[in-house]
């Protein structure tokens, strides 16, 4: 994969998450990446990873298929990092314990009359299927997006699960949606969307109200943690922000997504501009916290302090073997 001008590039072994995935954070164009395609049969070797990795600064292998060698070798890196709230006895402990900036979005339901309906008639889900959940998260991530057709949707609805649909109205108008799905723990956010992928809403806070109508809902019944779903594992990812602002906190323990094997050369200019964004979130399963690798102080990044207490390590680029 290269950008259009061949200026940058990586190289995957692996499944076609990995490519969108790189495509839009390493290379920083999406879409609009440049694929060449080869036949490569058999397990990854170690030197074939150093010497693509010297060529491009990143090399990316499928966890089942990397060799014992190519796993000590090869930075371990999340698909999704999860993150979760833990919820308080009552609505207004929790509203008191808020920043500034989700109270914002509290005044914007009352300042809009933003009204909140819930639905379990299979209808209304079909309908935010096709006007909610596709053009949104297709408008937002293109072809990284997680989409799943409507009859993939029904079947999940229908497998005795206790789903509900939330709904947001304004004006008298459905203009976003989230299912949820609840347990005897807590409850776990699943897709949400708004208005035929309208930009306008989401720019005006329409997600911090679905978490909000949510969350409350959430307490009322007594849960004691929401699971928001997974999210790409780097600090200064807009959707990380976003969550912890309500609160949320990283969870190793639900973190069970799957990992690619990553080669880097820390050395390579183009792996050193993406250290330079993002600090990557990588699970430690011996203490149940996250490492960091960065390639900026923790004083720097700006959720690091906020999510401290699920930190072990921090790792700056500079100090790894061969940079």
């Amino acid at each position: 994969m290269e950008r259009p001008d061949k200026k940058a590039g990586f190289v995957s072994f692996s499944d076609w998450r990995a490519v969108t995935h790189f495509a839009r954070y390493y290379l920083n164009v999406g879409d609009e990446a440049v694929i060449t395609r080869r036949w490569y049969a058999g397990r990854i070797s170690g030197a074939r990873m150093r010497a693509l990795a010297r060529r491009y600064g990143l090399a990316v292998g499928g966890d089942q298929r990397a060799s014992a060698s190519v796993r000590t070798e090869t930075l371990a890196w999340p698909s999704l990092v999860e993150m979760v709230i833990d919820l308080p006895a009552t609505v207004e402990e929790y509203r008191k314990s808020l920043p500034r900036s989700a109270i914002s979005d509290l005044n914007r339901i009352l300042r809009h009359g933003l009204s909140m309906k819930v639905s379990h008639d299979t209808s209304r889900l079909k309908e935010f299927h096709r006007l909610h959940f596709l053009p949104s998260v297709t408008g937002r991530h293109g072809s990284d997006a997680y989409v799943i057709s409507w009859d993939q949707f029904r079947q999940f609805y229908s497998e005795g699960r206790d789903c509900e649909l939330i709904e947001v109205w304004c004006a008298g108008v459905w203009v976003g949606g989230l299912v949820s799905e609840t347990d005897e723990t807590g409850v776990r956010f699943r897709r949400l969307g708004w208005l035929n992928g309208d930009s306008t809403h989401h720019r005006k806070g329409l997600v911090g109200v679905l978490y909000w109508f949510a969350i409350k809902r959430a307490i009322e019944h007594g849960k004691e943690q929401i699971v928001l779903g997974g999210g790409a594992p780097y600090l200064e990812d807009g959707l990380f922000h976003a969550k912890g602002k309500w609160r949320a906190r990283l969870s190793c323990e639900r973190s069970g997504y799957a990992v690619w094997r990553v080669m880097i050369d820390s050395t390579h200019e183009d792996c050193r501009a993406f250290f330079a964004r993002y600090s990557l979130l990588m699970k430690s399963n011996e203490t149940g916290q996250f490492k960091v690798l960065s390639g900026r102080p923790p004083h720097d990044v700006r959720q690091a302090s906020a999510q401290s207490e699920q930190i072990i390590e921090w790792q700056r680029l500079d100090e790894l073997p061969n940079a």
